[in-house]
């Protein structure tokens, strides 16, 4: 049966769920469920990075506009017969479980997209205190599932687990080894932030120095650091090793350009980088947190350190250097990428609708 679904997100700006947001409405609109998106904040890509135009609501918060927008929003739901609402962000779920049921929407979905270390005993009372008005929630990992019901109470049983898909690979020449010259090709795809450990990329980029290893490391994503991982680049005299990319539409052209993906991260969620750099014939490096070790078997297809250390990260990327190392990680890479198929997935998410 085929369903109007509505999108209800914080912003447009592209982050990990903004990413699988756009994979989603893609894949749900190819099978036939016709797709509306509302959002807080319109100050990103997204609309532009949609495959195609549809309807959707700039839904604004602010005290002035709130009495406007939510009688917009009741207007939405009816004139769109909208059925099922899928809730991403703490601001969103607030606004929408208390209007969302009341104006006759017969399902809502919450998503879990990471462990969410930062909130606060407000945000986990307004949880709790709306919390009825929810069908049921989604974690993209065990990992947030567990930490959700820890924090929140809420039953197992409410909780599912529906991973990130990817793309399965259809080449066989990612499997060979693309380290050239002696200059390991490092990447990173995230935004600039402390807890994506980009910090630690210069502490990386110093013991590599040392070890006389030449390298470049390689960084895409939207700057929230304000210039502030620059400066310490260029205080640690280590411009010669980073090339900054910025955001990237073009993933083909990033993974093409690398031969080691790094994601040393403090916190996650399930990163759908990291299944990409795999669907890539890239071998991966990366932190053991979140649920990056559902993913990731260390020494098997990938190699995964504890958060932090330098040491473990650097030993890691040298042992890449052994061509039939590297080509075995990629190998048992692709074969560990049928678990997130993306028939699979979206099968999982229909379910629910």
């Amino acid at each position: 049966m085929m369903s109007n679904i509505l999108f209800f997100f914080s912003t447009t700006n592209i982050g990990g769920a903004e990413t699988n947001i756009l994979k989603l409405t893609k894949e749900f609109k190819n099978r036939g469920h016709k797709i509306y998106w509302a959002f807080l904040d319109n100050s990103g890509p997204m609309l532009q990075l949609a495959d195609s135009k549809f309807t959707h609501l700039h839904f604004k918060s602010n005290f002035l506009r709130l009495p406007f927008s939510i009688l917009s929003y009741y207007r939405f739901i009816k004139r769109n017969e909208i059925e099922c609402v899928l809730n991403f962000g703490i601001r969103v779920e607030i606004i929408s479980r208390i209007l969302s049921k009341s104006a006759g929407v017969k399902r809502i979905i919450s998503n879990i997209r990471s462990t969410d270390d930062w909130r606060n005993s407000f945000h986990t009372c307004i949880d709790r205190l709306t919390s009825k008005s929810v069908d049921v929630w989604i974690s993209n990992s065990l990992a947030g599932k567990q930490a959700f019901h820890k924090r929140e109470k809420i039953p197992l049983n409410k909780i599912q687990v529906i991973y990130n898909f990817v793309e399965l690979p259809r080449r066989s020449d990612l499997l060979k080894s693309n380290l050239k010259s002696g200059v390991f090709r490092l990447g990173i795809l995230a935004n600039i932030l402390e807890k994506k450990g980009y910090l630690d990329l210069i502490k990386i980029s110093a013991e590599l120095e040392r070890e006389n290893i030449p390298h470049i490391i390689k960084y895409a994503g939207r700057d929230e650091m304000n210039g502030l991982f620059e400066k310490l680049i260029e205080f640690n005299g280590l411009n010669a090793n980073f090339d900054k990319l910025g955001y990237i539409r073009n993933k083909d052209s990033f993974f093409g350009d690398i031969d080691i993906f790094l994601l040393p991260s403090y916190l996650e969620g399930f990163p759908t980088s990291v299944l990409e750099a795999i669907s890539y014939g890239k071998p991966v490096v990366v932190s053991n947190v979140g649920g990056i070790p559902e993913i990731i078997k260390d020494k098997k297809n990938g190699f995964i350190c504890e958060p932090g250390d330098i040491r473990g990260f650097v030993s890691s990327i040298l042992e890449l250097r052994n061509n039939e190392v590297y080509e075995s990680i990629v190998r048992n890479g692709f074969l560990s990428l049928k678990e997130f198929e993306k028939d699979l997935i979206i099968a999982q998410w229909e379910a629910h609708f």
